[in-house]
């Protein structure tokens, strides 16, 4: 595995609302403790992006976890949402602040699976 250990990102999608399980309090709160005890073990931050596919998805709740941990959420439409091209943007937060001046410019090259 080639990585230059920077970044944690977590890709989280859903099409739905909670049905079961914890209430939005206790998700966040594990969530939060989660990704504090791997910052503690790893020395780095895990942010948490967080994608709402259709417009029944849950828009509330994964809004919330991505702002928890610093990530992005993003709701992608039915019928013309582009999910290829929202879940590879995740790389765009990562590369903000590379540059020490509006001209620097970072490439990176999303991959995707067959």
């Amino acid at each position: 595995e080639y990585t230059t250990g920077c970044n944690v990102a977590i890709l989280f999608m859903t099409d739905g609302a909670r049905t079961t399980g914890p209430e939005t309090d206790e998700v966040l709160g594990l969530i939060n403790n989660s990704t504090q005890r791997l910052a503690t073990l790893y020395g780095r931050d895990t942010k948490i992006f967080t994608f709402s596919l259709g417009a029944q998805a849950d828009h509330l709740v994964t809004k919330e976890i991505a702002c928890s941990t610093n990530g992005m959420w993003t709701p992608v439409d039915d019928i013309y949402g582009d999910l290829v091209g929202a879940m590879a943007s995740y790389y765009k937060l990562f590369t903000l602040g590379l540059g020490d001046d509006t001209e620097f410019t970072a490439w990176v090259e999303p991959y995707e699976f067959f």
